[in-house]
């Protein structure tokens, strides 16, 4: 019998070696194909891709087959779960400090076989528009590379809604 911490671990690490650290908090970037497929048919898509904050616990967890995310979109919805600060880096569209909501649509099972391997990154993006194999066979869910996980404020800001939303173990 394999005591329920080893069998608990050895989730967590076919997980990280499947996906990457998807833990509840981490931050990705997902194309927006995915979203369009995933989300309410009210939603149409604007630009190439949006962030998403994974929500996975492994106390919750059974499954490999998906990781649960909250659409993130600069505009502030009725629903918010967290608000984060400084996802990408500054520019003059986004500056310094430029908030991101989470919560609007969510959560939603984000297939992990859409997860880039963080060893490999993403794909060259020159020949997507003629090579449809590879366009369609890419992985469509990728780090978000400049902030990759909540902050501690942040992370408790998440907590208490997933608390409120019986999410929580």
């Amino acid at each position: 019998m394999i005591p329920e911490s080893d069998f608990a671990g050895g989730f967590v690490e076919t997980v990280r070696r499947c996906c990457g650290d998807v833990s509840c908090g981490t931050i990705w970037w997902l194309d927006e194909s995915l979203w369009a497929e995933k989300l309410p048919s009210t939603y149409h898509p604007k630009f190439p891709g949006h962030p998403g904050l994974s929500l996975w616990l492994v106390a919750r967890r059974a499954s490999l087959d998906a990781v649960p995310m909250l659409y993130g979109s600069r505009q502030r919805g009725e629903h918010v779960a967290v608000v984060v600060k400084g996802l990408c880096p500054p520019s003059p569209k986004y500056p310094r400090g430029t908030l991101t909501h989470f919560g609007e649509f969510g959560p939603v099972d984000m297939p992990s076989r859409e997860f880039a391997p963080e060893t490999t990154g993403a794909p060259p993006v020159q020949n997507w528009d003629l090579d449809l194999d590879a366009w369609f066979s890419r992985p469509r869910i990728r780090r978000n590379g400049y902030k990759s996980r909540l902050d501690a404020m942040e992370f408790a800001q998440l907590q208490m809604w997933m608390q409120q939303e019986g999410l929580r173990a």
